[in-house]
């Protein structure tokens, strides 16, 4: 579904600004924290024909994120590129289906229904929509790329809840 970015608390920060903004944001929560050069986020947000400002542009989108949602979530500067602030503080949707991924996937055979319930989290976070709503797949590589990372998750969250109930003799 759209994208939400939650602070540790469990608290849901206000939307991203919507249009290239919130691609913008997108773009760089997919990459897990890793910086995404200019150039990268410049093909992300104009795949076919960037402005000559495109630079400047991209620089304004962070500026406008960073003052609707936290200074601090994006982290970086035109030269060296930027990175979504993940960790602690803040998290994607995505990075707590990965977590709850992860602790299904743990919890398997010795808490089949600690891991039961991880899996259901997960999946029912997973059922709001497909990830990067109204972004056509074509438009960008990344894209495509986590389309499938989210497929992926779901696949391995199925296979954790039918492992776990198999364990609750379900």
């Amino acid at each position: 579904g759209p994208l939400s970015i939650g602070r540790s608390d469990g608290s849901v920060l206000p939307p991203v600004p919507a249009g290239r903004a919130s691609l913008l944001v997108a773009r760089l929560a997919a990459t897990g924290g890793n910086t995404v050069s200019t150039d990268a986020l410049v093909d992300a947000l104009w795949p076919d024909d960037p402005p000559a400002s495109a630079v400047r542009t991209v620089a304004a989108l962070v500026s406008r994120v960073r003052s609707a949602i936290g200074a601090d979530v994006i982290i970086g500067s035109q030269a060296g590129g930027y990175r979504f602030n993940s960790g602690p503080s803040w998290s994607t949707d995505i990075a707590v289906v990965e977590r709850l991924v992860a602790e299904a996937q743990a919890r398997t055979s010795a808490a089949a229904a600690l891991a039961a319930s991880a899996a259901r989290r997960g999946l029912t976070m997973l059922a709001r929509g497909e990830p990067l709503p109204g972004v056509q797949q074509s438009d960008a590589d990344w894209v495509g790329e986590c389309v499938r990372h989210v497929d992926g998750l779901r696949r391995r969250l199925r296979r954790a809840l039918w492992l776990a109930d198999m364990g609750l003799g379900r």
